[in-house]
């Protein structure tokens, strides 16, 4: 993909066949607007990063889904980041009356909040492409349970409601999962240290 010149519709086909390349630049030429949306929805920078993340998340798994004669790209990816922000604050209100704290809070309060700057942005492009190929690599099963566990915020008991899977199998196979994507993923980690 030498050509800077891919549209948006283009580079979603790209995308919908596995395009790396093609996600980065579309990352890359939508993350600002992704994350300045976002921020406006939730009010809150680590939850419009959990939101972002989540939306390109879908974006690569559903890109083919995409339809030009429906609407353009940009209005498809505002849907998207809409619907991820309103879940988002659904999450955040169903967390905060239950006193339990989110995983975004967690890292954010750990890690600091990231630097905006475009050596930041292409380092965290990397990271969600790392972090998307590990979790498409997972075995179908484990799959299926971090994509509802993390990005879809369904607690333990609920994915082995909506998936017909004992809530025993689903701790466990979340635990294996867990332990392949901090193996996969472990090259991040190094990185960043540097």
């Amino acid at each position: 993909m030498t050509d800077p010149d891919f549209d948006d519709v283009d580079l979603l086909k790209r995308i919908s066949r596995g395009d790396h390349q093609a996600f980065r630049r579309f990352f890359l030429r939508h993350y600002r607007f992704c994350i300045q949306y976002a921020y406006r929805i939730v009010q809150d920078p680590a939850g419009a990063e959990d939101v972002v993340q989540d939306v390109f998340l879908s974006v690569w798994t559903g890109a083919a889904r995409f339809q030009a004669s429906r609407a353009r790209a940009v209005t498809w990816l505002r849907t998207i980041v809409h619907h991820r922000a309103v879940d988002h604050i659904r999450r955040a209100a169903k967390e905060k009356s239950t006193g339990v704290g989110s995983l975004q809070d967690l890292a954010a309060s750990a890690t600091g909040v990231a630097a905006s700057n475009p050596f930041q942005e292409v380092w965290t492009a990397d990271a969600v492409l790392s972090a998307l190929q590990a979790v498409n690599e997972l075995p179908r099963r484990q799959h299926e349970l971090i994509v509802l566990a993390y990005f879809r915020g369904y607690t333990q008991s609920q994915i082995a409601e909506a998936t017909g899977i004992p809530l025993g199998t689903v701790k466990t196979r979340t635990i294996a999962a867990l332990r392949s994507l901090r193996i996969s993923l472990s090259h991040l980690n190094d990185r960043e240290m540097r």
